[in-house]
């Protein structure tokens, strides 16, 4: 019996710890798609900057 619940627990554990691990890497991965999004909205704004600035003589 004692036996079942050192494995028991140990699986809770490791469950924790995954779980954990999934919510960093999805949190890890949102950061990154925001800041690519925010970099391509400012690649896209100084374009239309560039596009509709006034020509050099």
């Amino acid at each position: 019996m004692a036996k079942a619940t050192v494995a028991t627990a140990a699986l809770a554990v490791a469950a924790v710890a995954l779980v954990r691990q999934a919510r960093q890497r999805e949190a890890r991965d949102a950061a990154t798609y925001r800041a690519g999004y925010l970099d391509a909205l400012r690649d896209v704004r100084r374009g239309l900057l560039d596009t509709h600035s006034e020509p050099e003589n």
